[in-house]
């Protein structure tokens, strides 16, 4: 055997098993982070096109009724705003380690707490911003879904899966994967929910407001997730 296919054999070799070893290390000692509290900076006040903010006082929370997600992989912020006398709500919740079903969210914060909802939720879908779902009770409106830090927005745990197959699984995670710094793929987004009150119109009339509150809602987070440090 020639000096340079021996050579090659012992990188080979090297190689192998130090992948081995590198991924032992991920199975039997995972990712410290998995045990630490995730981080992510919301600010006070966001602004919002043609809404005007209005004193951000104390919400009922409803992370308390996620009872499938450990609390340490959750981050709340409440906005509230107004424009001709209609009162607008969002609800934001950064959350790691989510399949990006909106289904648990929905029944156990809002449908199950809630008056008898009459129209279930609907799936929409923005060419540029991506799906978002619409459902309304007998008092309230309300528009949900997940920003996510790459990729369109979604409602499913499928869209949510397309996502992290088409944008989060590249060469350039792998190594920090390898190496035990970070997920092979980021599973966190922006969980939002927007409502309004119905003050006797119907939720279609509703709707078209809260969509429009959404898309620029959606513009200003987007870049501020995607440009976020993961954790």
């Amino acid at each position: 055997m020639s000096f340079s296919k021996k050579l090659r054999t012992l990188l080979l070799s090297t190689t192998f098993f130090g992948v081995l070893l590198v991924l032992g290390k991920t199975f039997f000692f995972p990712l410290e982070s998995r045990n630490t509290r995730i981080s992510f900076d919301f600010p006070t006040a966001v602004p919002l096109e043609s809404w005007h903010p209005i004193a951000n006082t104390s919400m009922k929370s409803w992370s308390e009724s996620f009872t499938y997600l450990q609390s340490d992989q959750l981050i709340e912020q409440y906005y509230r705003y107004t424009r001709d006398n209609i009162p607008l709500e969002i609800r934001m919740y950064y959350v790691n380690g989510t399949d990006g079903s909106t289904n648990l969210w929905l029944k156990d914060a809002v449908i199950d707490n809630s008056a008898v909802v009459p129209q279930l939720p609907v799936i929409r879908q923005d060419e540029e911003i991506g799906f978002y779902t619409l459902f309304a009770n007998t008092e309230q409106a309300y528009l949900s879904s997940c920003i996510n830090r790459f990729g369109r927005a979604t409602v499913t745990s499928e869209q949510f899966a397309r996502n992290l197959n088409l944008y989060t699984l590249n060469l350039e995670r792998i190594i920090p994967w390898l190496l035990g710094q970070q997920e092979l793929r980021d599973k966190s987004c922006l969980w939002t929910t927007l409502s309004i009150p119905l003050q006797n119109s119907s939720p279609d009339i509703a709707y078209q407001t809260l969509e429009e509150a959404w898309e620029s809602w959606y513009r200003w987070w987007k870049p501020k997730l995607a440009n976020s440090i993961i954790g």
